[in-house]
């Protein structure tokens, strides 16, 4: 089989492609243009395919059901948020077979689909961070937290949304942003009847009925609720500043 070479190069940043239209498609990151126009909303878009993706959010249809619980949403993506964080069912490798994952967090319920992930999400909990930023000498609970991290030095964006097409640091960045463009708020309190879209804010809310508070200052064991005030607490009243990094 013939191998065709890259021969279209991008002249801003020597790029290389196999076609013309590809190199065209590649200019409009560095154009900014946006020629792809909503006809609802007057939103603009570099590629037709995002636009595609935006029109769902003008409609109604609501194609995608959740297996455990019948629940419909507008895109497979919210969806598969649904499932993960309402009943831990996540699919498997690349297929569209859906498993049932018994790892999750006994102190927030959250759900994971390895032992190690939840290994390193226990961290947040314990406050181990076993990973430091040679740049800033900042430590972090994870590979991927000091990965992130070090955008914050090097100003790299890797994450766009294919709906509005913003950029974004990290991938939990990405997932919190996608919220906005769902209109689902799957987590209930069962106290008050409020919803969140994410389970983590439920999880805060629920404290305010609840009084737990799980978050304690290592030096005078004085104890919050949310982990921001452990930190502002520990910085402000000990001047431990690393503990807010």
């Amino acid at each position: 089989m013939k191998k065709h070479k890259k021969t279209h190069i991008c002249e801003c940043c020597g790029a290389m492609f196999y076609s013309g239209s590809k190199l065209r498609l590649h200019m409009l990151r560095h154009t900014g243009e946006r020629p792809f126009t909503c006809e609802i909303c007057g939103l603009r878009f570099g590629t037709k395919h995002r636009l595609g993706n935006h029109l769902v959010c003008h409609s109604e249809a609501r194609p995608h059901a959740c297996g455990v619980c019948g629940k419909t949403f507008k895109r497979q993506r919210n969806l598969g948020m649904h499932e993960q964080n309402s009943h831990g069912v996540f699919s498997q490798g690349s297929s569209k077979e859906k498993v049932v994952v018994s790892f999750s967090c006994q102190m927030c319920k959250k759900h994971f689909t390895t032992k190690q992930k939840l290994a390193v999400h226990m961290r947040e909990h314990t406050g181990e961070r076993p990973f430091r930023c040679n740049i800033c000498g900042k430590v972090l609970s994870s590979k991927m937290g000091k990965k992130n991290h070090i955008r914050t030095h090097t100003g790299e964006r890797p994450y766009k949304c294919n709906i509005c097409e913003l950029a974004l640091k990290t991938h939990a960045q990405m997932y919190s942003h996608l919220q906005i463009h769902s209109d689902n708020k799957p987590f209930s309190c069962s106290y008050c009847q409020k919803t969140f879209r994410r389970r983590p804010h439920l999880v805060s809310h629920l404290r305010t009925h609840t009084g737990e508070k799980p978050y304690s200052c290592t030096v005078c064991d004085r104890a919050f609720s949310q982990k921001a005030d452990m930190k502002k607490h520990m910085d402000k009243i000990h001047n431990i500043l690393g503990s807010s990094k």
